[in-house]
């Protein structure tokens, strides 16, 4: 027999499922709604640290929608133990409840306990992402265009950094109307800022195979497609039109190749390729996954010129070195 603070506490919880999550049904198995509230305890203190707000928060969720006292108290005395094994037990392959649909939930209710201290710390958002893409099967666009599961162990998509300074390496070979090759090596001091939307590298290039040297400064200009290349040593500069724009983050089209070790013993690092489609371009780009997203490698198939072009990146700094990279120089103010 149900009493009036019974039905009470059902209506409140009923309300708060359809208003907040969009489902009719409550969560009853305790089970199912334990391991829910223990993600977001394992989210909030991802920083290393469940403050009192953040458990209270938590708690207080637990309760609107229905929690018993057994969840309840269990939460009170909760005591981390770390994602590893939530991650399993979230897994979308495993069949949870959530794992279907409570990704939006997640991010939701992730960030809201996360942030009950008034501090959200990086490594709580990174909780929260790492937490929904165990439980979201991602879907993307391959070529044929038909919708495709991402593999059970696909890492999650990233962003590069805004701004960003290295040492680049490239390789590149192109074939000419008259049906020859031209070939080179360069490397470069190089600089992006996507907030400026500009690229500036500075280096030297090499013709292959007769070891041609040049002096060479390129700045791309992202907002107006423009390319600018001065052969430093002729102080002559000429313009062009950027055959594709770069990226800044892994699209949700880009199909996951592999990843890749690199470094050894305890000085290790994972890089992660994968396949991104643009326009009559193919690009194979390999981003670490370390939390930066740096842009380690990438190989660029054009059809329209002939053309390959493969990059490394080495020596990586999280500022511009040398700002001065992007100023285009008197001899492009009348390039054509």
């Amino acid at each position: 027999m149900s009493t009036a603070s019974d039905d009470r506490i059902v209506a409140v919880a009923r309300w708060v499922y359809k208003e907040h999550y969009g489902v009719d049904q409550l969560v009853t198995k305790t089970v199912v709604l334990r391991n829910y509230l223990v993600a977001l305890m394992e989210v909030a203190g991802a920083d290393g640290v469940l403050s009192e707000p953040e458990r209270q928060w938590i708690i207080g969720l637990a309760t609107i929608v229905g929690a018993p006292q057994v969840i309840l108290d269990d939460l009170q005395n909760y005591q981390l133990k770390g994602m590893n094994e939530l991650l399993k037990v979230f897994h979308v392959e495993g069949g949870h409840p959530h794992g279907k649909y409570g990704g939006l939930a997640l991010i939701y209710d992730g960030f809201k306990a996360a942030g009950a201290d008034d501090e959200l710390h990086p490594k709580e958002v990174e909780a929260i992402y790492a937490l929904v893409f165990a439980t979201v099967a991602i879907f993307t666009t391959v070529l044929n265009g038909k919708p495709t599961t991402s593999l059970k162990d696909e890492p999650e998509r990233c962003c590069i950094p805004t701004q960003f300074s290295s040492q680049l390496s490239t390789s590149t070979g192109m074939l000419l109307p008259d049906g020859t090759t031209s070939t080179a090596y360069a490397y470069y001091n190089f600089s992006y800022d996507s907030d400026l939307g500009l690229v500036g590298m500075k280096g030297i290039s090499f013709s292959v195979p007769d070891q041609q040297k040049s002096n060479v400064w390129i700045i791309e200009n992202m907002n107006d497609g423009q390319i600018y290349a001065i052969d430093e040593d002729a102080k002559i500069c000429y313009k062009s039109t950027m055959p594709i724009k770069p990226i800044h983050c892994i699209p949700d089209t880009a199909t996951y190749v592999h990843s890749f070790t690199y470094g050894y013993g305890d000085k290790k690092i994972i890089g992660d390729t994968w396949r991104i489609q643009k326009d009559e371009a193919v690009d194979y780009v390999t981003v670490s996954r370390d939390g930066r997203c740096i842009l380690l490698t990438d190989s660029t198939f054009f059809q329209n010129p002939a053309l390959v072009d493969a990059m490394t990146t080495t020596d990586f700094v999280p500022q511009i070195d040398d700002p001065s990279i992007f100023d285009i120089p008197p001899e492009c103010k009348n390039a054509v």
